[in-house]
């Protein structure tokens, strides 16, 4: 089951956009649970403590289509919200 994040439900017979106002509750609440991303040479490394994590798994646990993972990870690339460049 996906982590609870957002305020409407996501039950429904396809995605619901996230539209890019969201992107913040999300990235607080991956912060509040302990997830960390990192850049690297081998591009964003996702922590969990310190435990290395797939992006993949990271998109099951939050409930992220592929496309919306790729979204998610354009946005951090834009944005840095974890401050780590």
């Amino acid at each position: 089951m996906a982590k609870q994040w957002r305020a409407k439900s996501t039950k429904g017979l396809s995605a619901r956009p996230i539209y890019r106002h969201e992107w913040a509750n999300l990235i607080g609440a991956m912060k509040d649970d302990g997830l960390d991303c990192f850049f690297s040479d081998d591009g964003l490394i996702w922590m969990h403590g310190s435990y290395r994590v797939a992006f993949c798994v990271v998109r099951e646990v939050w409930g992220l289509t592929i496309k919306q993972g790729a979204r998610f990870r354009d946005y951090i690339v834009e944005n840095d919200p974890w401050g780590t460049m």
